[in-house]
Parts: C-alpha cells; sequence; structure tokens
C-alpha cells in the first residue's frame, strides 16, 4: 500500500504531515460555506478537467 502522506501549507506557513484520513476527516468537519455562481463554475470545470483522459503520446498531450 503506497504512503498515504501529504504536506499542507497553512497561512502561517507552517508545514505539518497529515495522513489523507485525517485530512478527509479535517475536511467533513468544516462548516459549509457559501459559493457564489462563479466560484461554483470553477470548482466543476476544475473537477471536469481532473477527470479527463490524458494520453501522452511523442511530444504532446492529448486532453480527450
Amino acid at each position: 500500500m503506497p504512503d498515504q502522506t501529504a504536506l499542507f501549507v497553512r497561512p502561517a506557513t507552517v508545514t505539518r504531515k497529515v495522513t489523507l484520513d485525517q485530512r478527509i476527516e479535517e475536511l467533513r468537519a468544516r462548516k459549509p460555506a457559501d459559493l457564489n455562481h462563479g466560484e461554483a463554475l470553477l470548482l466543476q470545470g476544475m473537477a471536469m478537467a481532473s477527470l479527463r483522459k490524458q494520453c501522452i503520446a511523442q511530444d504532446k498531450i492529448d486532453l480527450s
């Protein structure tokens, strides 16, 4: 099983090591935040882009 630790930088530039499970628990414990329509579209676009099939061939990357 791969190491599930990640480094997260807080605004005060304090670095700490957090396991993936700890980070998920922190995010679940956060209060919900209101988003405006533009922010929602931006997040949706980022999520869609991260799920696109990516193929690397010679000197280019094809995002299908």
